[in-house]
């Protein structure tokens, strides 16, 4: 919140020092509201692992945010495959690895190498040299993120296969993979696993447990759902207490 208070979910214990609003998430998303910003990888406080943070500014309220472990997400991409030499990595805007099939680049600077240079445009494919390789390049900058998208075969599987034609398909049908799984991966972590939540708390209810809260506190229709679900809660918790000391008193006299 724009008052430095914050909600976390799952809950996690930060250093009495954390103020969200000195974060790159906060600061970025408050420059530009109303538009979603993806930050560069950064270690997470809590975890100590490597996320990028996908964040949008409320106006009048704070930002909202949502972290993505590059572990993850590296696991998702590299389950993508081009033909029997080919993958696909993701490098950000200040051109570090996002991801890569050899874990140890992930967030190192692939800048400094050779092939990045000679990306200069949006899209495209080339012959190029890459890892001591040549290769068949193709890549696309995607406009939500800046980040660019890198497919790369060895030329030599492009050459024996006739791979020249059909690697546009196979990439354009990649990149949408891609595409997907982010959206994917923001539908799950912030639409249906705090209606899970939500669920679970409803489901400790009908167990007769009236002091369980639903943890879900944000600004929208999910957030107001949990909201009346826990002053309901709260009310049948008063009015079963109640119900108790009349019937202590009156087996008492």
């Amino acid at each position: 919140a724009e008052n430095g208070e914050m909600i976390m979910y799952p809950h996690a214990e930060l250093d009495t020092n954390y103020d969200p609003r000195e974060r790159d998430w906060y600061t970025l998303a408050m420059e530009k509201p109303g538009e979603s910003i993806w930050t560069d990888p950064y270690l997470d406080a809590d975890t100590e692992k490597m996320v990028v943070t996908l964040a949008k500014a409320i106006p009048g309220q704070g930002v909202i945010a949502i972290d993505i472990f590059l572990d993850t997400l590296t696991k998702i991409v590299n389950e993508i495959k081009l033909s029997d030499t080919g993958y696909i990595f993701l490098v950000d805007n200040n051109g570090f690895y996002i991801t890569n099939p050899a874990i140890e680049k992930v967030a190192s600077d692939f800048s400094q190498e050779d092939l990045y240079g000679q990306l200069e445009d949006d899209d495209g494919s080339m012959i190029a040299a890459y890892e001591g390789k040549e290769r068949l390049i193709s890549y696309v900058t995607n406009e939500l993120t800046d980040w660019k998208i890198i497919g790369v075969i060895d030329s030599d599987e492009v050459k024996k296969t006739g791979y020249e034609m059909t690697m546009p398909s196979v990439f354009n049908l990649a990149i949408i993979t891609v595409i997907v799984t982010l959206i994917s991966i923001f539908v799950a972590l912030y639409i249906v696993k705090p209606i899970k939540g939500l669920r679970n708390a409803v489901q400790e209810m009908t167990k007769g447990d009236f002091t369980v809260q639903a943890t879900d506190y944000r600004n929208d229709e999910i957030g107001q759902l949990a909201e009346g679900f826990n002053h309901m809660v709260t009310e049948m918790n008063a009015t079963l207490q109640k119900v108790q000391s009349i019937s202590a008193e009156v087996a008492d006299a």
